[in-house]
């Protein structure tokens, strides 16, 4: 088994559902993020539209300049158990709640996950991988 193999395999064991490796060339698709930025859909999150942020967006060498491969991770947001409303919920829902909300702070989730990810990888190629 290829060690690319052996890691999509560990990173499924430990929950994630959406696996890709690519090379950290320039996007082919940058020019989508900056008509995303220039419609405002970025909202709130100015530090998207920072010089510094659109600098590493544009070419992921400014992060990490000896990079030869990219691991891209993904996993669903959490199903709620019962949709608000549902017998035993409020019987006058209103509104409605965004899927990422209804589980566990993915922020906190991914974490841990990632971690856990980068000792199996370490342990792996035996060396630390930045």
């Amino acid at each position: 088994m290829s060690l690319k193999e052996k890691i999509v395999q560990t990173a499924h064991t430990l929950g994630f559902e959406l696996i890709g490796v690519t090379t950290p060339q320039p996007p082919k698709t940058y020019a989508v993020f900056e008509r995303w930025l220039a419609a405002g859909r970025h909202g709130e999150m100015g530090y998207l539209a920072t010089p510094r942020s659109r600098e590493r967006r544009a070419d992921p060498r400014q992060i990490l300049p000896g990079c030869r491969s990219i691991l891209v991770l993904g996993v669903r947001y959490a199903k709620p158990d019962s949709p608000p409303g549902s017998p035993g919920k409020n019987p006058n829902p209103r509104g409605r709640v965004a899927a990422y909300a209804w589980g566990l702070d993915y922020h906190d989730v991914l974490i841990e996950r990632l971690e856990q990810l980068h000792t199996h990888i370490e342990a792996m190629v035996e060396k630390p991988v930045p």
